[in-house]
């Protein structure tokens, strides 16, 4: 017979009664002066549990448990304190400014509108008219990043609480992502004849090095310069935890040519606020 289906087991002379309610094994005795409640997930556990503490009665030890603090659900549960435990997870395992978009999102869209709901009241149709709100407002991209964390919450609380979530059936309307486009041939010789020409401009040698070797600007911080012939930096695209990737880019003949306009310490301190401003000198990406 499986081991769930059997409800006695005998220690010594004693016949103990146990039942499997919620995942857990459960056994009682309040017999012969006895009184003694014990309980666990693996019946072996609760097993050697149960004979430990006949052998404190023996001994003259309490044998009666604390009183448990009642058993979390999904229905006793806020959402505003589930999604802290959910954040305090994120904040070990996502690097910092990850983390800072997560709590901002959290706070400022989720906690308002859910906070004060348990998980468990929490259905389909509340997050999907949440959600469409955001789309109905133009903010396609906000809504698909809400969409993620409230899977990632719930999917959490599935484990934790053993619901359905609510995400199963949540759509919404595709979001195409603004995407850059290359350069053209003559919007490359604008900008570079404006960076050398304009060599004492705090931009100009930063984005001379992140057209041609091909940066993230918040890689810009890390660049060296090996053997005059190497560009180094540290990769920004790596997740908490795993070991930063060095870039190692030669320099090409084409960059060569604009290699004496190019002060590499100004570019690896140019701050990236700086380079989103566009020189009022050179018209870029086909504008009139």
């Amino acid at each position: 017979m499986p081991l769930k289906y059997r409800n006695i087991f005998a220690y010594n002379s004693e016949i103990i009664s146990y039942r499997f309610h919620n995942g857990v094994y459960e056994a009682r005795y309040r017999k012969n002066g006895f009184n003694i409640e014990v309980s666990s997930a693996d019946f072996e556990i609760m097993k050697r549990r149960f004979i430990q503490k006949l052998h404190d009665h023996a001994n003259g030890k309490p044998t009666k448990q604390p009183r448990r603090s009642k058993r979390r659900t999904a229905q006793t549960v806020l959402f505003a304190e589930y999604g802290e435990e959910w954040l305090k997870i994120k904040e070990q395992t996502t690097k910092p400014s990850t983390f800072k978009e997560y709590r901002r999102s959290f706070d400022v869209n989720l906690k308002p509108v859910f906070g004060g709901m348990r998980v468990g009241e929490i259905d389909r149709m509340m997050i999907q008219d949440f959600l469409f709100g955001f789309v109905n407002e133009g903010k396609g991209r906000t809504a698909e990043k809400l969409k993620l964390q409230l899977n990632c919450i719930f999917d959490m609380a599935v484990e934790d609480f053993n619901i359905q979530s609510p995400m199963k059936k949540i759509v919404l309307p595709r979001f195409e992502s603004k995407k850059g486009s290359a350069f053209t041939k003559e919007e490359e010789k604008k900008l570079v004849e404006y960076c050398t020409t304009k060599t004492d401009g705090a931009t100009s040698s930063a984005l001379l090095v992140l057209l041609y070797f091909g940066l993230r600007q918040s890689e810009l911080a890390s660049l060296k310069i090996v053997d005059g012939k190497y560009l180094v930096c540290d990769t920004s695209k790596e997740l908490l935890g795993k070991n930063v990737v060095k870039r190692r880019i030669p320099f090409t003949p084409v960059f060569k040519k604009v290699l004496p306009f190019v002060d590499f310490e100004k570019a690896r301190d140019t701050k990236p606020l700086a380079i989103f401003r566009q020189p009022q000198d050179i018209v870029f990406f086909g504008e009139k």
